[in-house]
């Protein structure tokens, strides 16, 4: 859950799950032990480099994994899955004291509320961190409290260098892993069929192109629509380039979008709108998906590896602190306007291998910053390998 400062009930949820999580460190000493280890994720939500490292730890089948949230309603709708996962919930005072016997922490922001856990016990803190932050810029204090953590994994030696020239953290916590979210997609793991059945998709679509630009970030002026144009306009468009090719447009809102700029999107006939927020589980799109546009938002990173057809929409940067890496690094097709847009939707859909011949040389070059020598497929083994390295099996 992403907390919200302006909304009374998340100060509440936080005030009610800290009173729960300083009494559970007092009676830590009187606790009975686990059976086996227990590794507690935590995130906005279960997914990305979280999920797929919990998958992993399942199947080695040496650890028991809880996911926890501060989320009444995500907590309710995790309890419909069945995953092997035990998903707490930091509001009830029993799943707190579960949380306070783990024998690690692994989180893919900041770990919010359970800070308390990092500062009074000896509890590790591992960070997955949640996108490659290949442009958005943060600021040394926004990741002071990682300084605190056992260690930190990082995509790429070039992030490595970032986190301890840029963000101030100590060399010999950041361990270069890559990214566990992405070793799925490198793998071939997911079944298009299935996953297109599993969300109500029809076989008969040709092509799935999918729109998921960020969130305002630093800037309040910023629309989810891009260019000035009115949704309905801009939607309309994309609709008649993806009828021309029995297609399917995506529109994938990030969790971050409010509820306005998200009312303001309209399905049509060949342009279903999908939010993060209903539909988390971003790799699951990024493997249908055959064009991609985006715009500042890390998930282009995740849909790098595949070499599929990439359209930027070159539109203002909205982060406060600049960029990480450069402008360059948008390693697609950049389009100005609504008209350059559709344009490069059409010349893609037509011509899908034009994509590596135009831009091949800014992907590989990218790819390189972003993940360095890690598209192996083994993050997640990398993952455990360091956690077991701390807490054994």
């Amino acid at each position: 859950m992403k907390i919200n400062k302006k909304d009374p009930k998340h100060w509440l949820y936080l005030a009610k799950s800290g009173t729960y999580i300083m009494a559970s460190i007092a009676l830590r000493p009187f606790l009975r032990k686990n059976q086996r280890k227990v590794v507690t994720l935590y995130g906005h939500k279960y997914n990305g480099n979280l999920k797929t490292f919990a998958e992993y730890c399942l199947a080695r089948g040496e650890y028991t994994v809880y996911f926890v949230t501060l989320d009444p309603a995500y907590y309710r709708e995790l309890q419909q899955l069945d995953c092997g996962v035990e998903f707490l919930f930091l509001q009830n005072f029993r799943h707190v004291l579960k949380v306070s016997r783990s024998d690690a922490v692994v989180s893919d922001r900041r770990a919010h509320i359970l800070v308390y856990y990092l500062w009074l016990t000896r509890m590790p803190f591992f960070d997955v961190w949640h996108g490659i932050q290949m442009f958005k810029k943060f600021a040394p204090p926004d990741m002071a409290m990682l300084k605190s953590y056992r260690e930190i994994w990082v995509p790429s030696p070039a992030f490595e260098k970032v986190y301890i020239d840029d963000y101030l953290l100590p060399p010999e916590k950041i361990k270069v892993t890559g990214y566990g979210r992405v070793d799925p997609l490198v793998n071939g793991s997911y079944d298009a069929t299935a996953i297109k059945r599993k969300y109500g998709i029809a076989e008969s679509y040709d092509k799935i192109i999918l729109l998921a630009p960020t969130w305002q970030q630093d800037d309040p002026t910023r629309q989810v629509i891009p260019f000035g144009e009115e949704p309905d306009h801009f939607l309309g468009a994309l609709d008649a380039v993806a009828k021309k090719f029995n297609a399917l447009v995506i529109f994938r809102a990030h969790l971050n979008t409010n509820a306005q700029n998200r009312a303001n999107l309209h399905t049509m006939d060949n342009v279903r709108v999908m939010s993060h927020n209903d539909y988390p589980l971003s790799e699951e799109f990024l493997a249908i998906t055959d064009i991609f546009i985006g715009d500042w938002s890390s998930i282009a990173f995740d849909y790098l590896p595949l070499h599929r057809p990439a359209i930027f929409l070159d539109v203002p940067v909205p982060f406060s602190h600049g960029l990480t890496f450069g402008k360059e690094h948008r390693y697609g097709q950049l389009v100005r306007n609504l008209d350059e847009l559709v344009a490069a939707i059409d010349h893609y859909a037509s011509y899908p291998e034009a994509f590596m011949q135009e831009h091949g040389e800014q992907v590989a070059k990218t790819e390189d910053i972003a993940y360095g020598d890690t598209l192996d497929g083994k993050s997640n083994q990398r993952y455990y390998e360091r956690l077991q390295r701390i807490i054994g099996v």
